[in-house]
């Protein structure tokens, strides 16, 4: 059973991680005018031929595997180009581990999370400048970042009024996410191909620590969050703006999304059921109950 969570044909230009799956050089519109060379052959461990050869060896594996697991329908259509068995079984959480603490808040301050690698640079750029502005306005909004603390790419954001938490272990992520002790997440996503594909797994995290969640309207958080009820989903700026403030200002309606939420992904992405899904697949290709 190969179990798949991305499409790993469509990485962006702009992920670090086309380096290792670009097949293609790409060039970008340089300022002044002019062509400069965002990945060129040979240059930076950027390798063509090598990553033909991987993405030729690594469609070998698909059609070789009994069964293929993915979180997503749209990664399903992929895949099943190269393997009839594919299923769907969504990204899923522990929520006996996934328990917030209660809150000891100190004063009105309001702590928004993001989490990110540095793979999301295209929406971090997209949205840190709506967090510029918010902080301007609310002297008592706190930005939390987790993995990328994005202070490279200028954007105005006042990094005096910003925590930064690097990656953990996975079986200590959680309990980081816990101790952040945040009000509102958010995930913001570029219309590109490979973000279709993605799992809503940061909503979920989010709400199974009963945070309210703004998200894109796009792909995973179209699909499986409900606007207005258990989140928000927005599409330009200034319909971010519009949703971060109400939430920022307004610590019940914060409250009703989140327990929304909260109770709807515990209903269908929690470990304990979903864990049936995972069983029927490997009694489908072992044949054992």
């Amino acid at each position: 059973v190969y179990d798949l969570d991305d499409n790993m044909f469509d990485i962006s230009p702009l992920s670090p991680h086309y380096r290792d799956f670009g097949i293609m050089p790409v060039e970008f519109d340089a300022v002044g005018g002019g062509k400069g060379d965002l990945w060129k052959q040979g240059t930076g461990g950027f390798d063509v031929l090598r990553n033909r050869q991987m993405r030729k060896s690594f469609i070998e594996i698909i059609r070789s595997v009994s069964c293929v697991t993915v979180t997503t329908e749209p990664l399903a259509k992929i895949y099943r180009r190269m393997n009839d068995n594919v299923r769907v079984i969504p990204n899923s959480l522990d929520f006996g581990v996934w328990e917030k603490p209660p809150i000891q808040r100190v004063g009105d301050e309001v702590r928004l999370l993001y989490t990110g690698a540095a793979n999301h640079q295209e929406d971090w750029m997209f949205v840190s400048t709506v967090l510029a502005d918010l902080q301007k306005v609310y002297p008592q909004l706190k930005i939390v970042l987790v993995g990328m603390d994005w202070n490279n790419i200028k954007n105005g954001i006042d990094y005096k009024r910003v925590e930064v938490a690097p990656w953990t272990d996975i079986e200590a992520y959680p309990y980081l996410l816990q101790t952040l002790c945040c009000d509102i997440g958010i995930a913001p996503v570029s219309k590109i191909a490979f973000n279709e594909c993605r799992s809503s797994i940061k909503w979920c995290e989010y709400s199974a620590l009963k945070m309210a969640t703004v998200a894109t309207n796009y792909g995973p958080y179209k699909r499986d969050m409900q606007d207005g009820v258990t989140g928000l989903l927005v599409e330009e700026k200034a319909d971010w703006k519009a949703a971060l403030s109400r939430l920022i200002e307004d610590a019940p309606y914060r409250k009703q999304l989140s327990e929304q939420a909260f109770k709807h992904c515990k209903a269908n992405y929690d470990l304990d059921y979903v864990v049936d899904q995972w069983m029927s697949a490997f009694i489908s290709v072992t044949g054992r109950n």
